[in-house]
């Protein structure tokens, strides 16, 4: 999906930090990748998050690329029965963020 934002607007608005120093998305903190301290990472590699989608665990990985005055967000699914639900639920995080999507 891409989002309507350059590189440091996503990573401003999309993500944060926690407490336990892992990265999760700001709006939805039950989103969390393991061991990736910082958004950047996000841009250099797959990321593997741990979510909580109706009422089970979802992982999913992440990727963001830059693309100038857009950030193209991919994922990849795992084979799960939450599959289905994860896009969904990555369009609402960007939407409550305050960002928009593209396609």
């Amino acid at each position: 999906m891409r989002i309507a934002a350059n590189t440091q607007e996503v990573v401003a608005r999309l993500f944060v930090v926690n407490s336990d120093r892992n990265l999760a998305f700001s709006r939805m903190p039950t989103a969390v990748a393991q061991n990736v301290f910082t958004p950047e990472a996000l841009f250099q590699d797959w990321c593997v998050f741990y979510d909580y989608i109706l009422e089970g665990a979802a992982i999913y990985q992440i990727r963001l690329e830059d693309e100038e005055d857009t950030v193209e967000l991919l994922i990849k699914l795992q084979g799960t029965p939450r599959d289905p639900y994860i896009q969904t639920a990555l369009k609402f995080y960007v939407k409550a963020a305050g960002l928009s999507i593209i396609d």
